[in-house]
């Protein structure tokens, strides 16, 4: 049975980042769930077969938790920091691609 090894050093830079990397996805995730989620729905490519509130839910949902698990999972910061990487760049291009649908939908 393999027990569990206490966490590698990080520099406070390093500290700092991921904290306020924590921090940032927790907000976006409230924003999502709260005072932006027009916003957020108007973002949405038409394409996806699902409702737009429920995608935004979904999403708002996910940046919390990965949010509160960068600041509260020290020992697994590794795995968590891979999992948050692959979610912003799995959701970075439904956003980056329907910016000019989007602006349009918005005026």
């Amino acid at each position: 049975m393999r027990t569990l090894e206490a966490a590698p050093k990080t520099s406070k830079v390093q500290m700092f980042g991921r904290i306020l990397l924590g921090l940032m996805l927790v907000y976006t995730g409230v924003s999502h769930l709260t005072f932006a989620r027009q916003e957020f729905q108007a973002q949405v490519p038409p394409w996806i077969p699902l409702k737009p509130d429920f995608v935004v839910f979904l999403s708002g949902f996910l940046e919390i938790t990965l949010g509160l698990s960068l600041l509260a999972l020290y020992r697994y910061k590794a795995y968590v920091g891979l999992t948050v990487a692959l979610f912003l760049w799995r959701s970075s291009p439904a956003t980056s691609l329907n910016i000019p649908s989007t602006a349009l939908r918005l005026a």
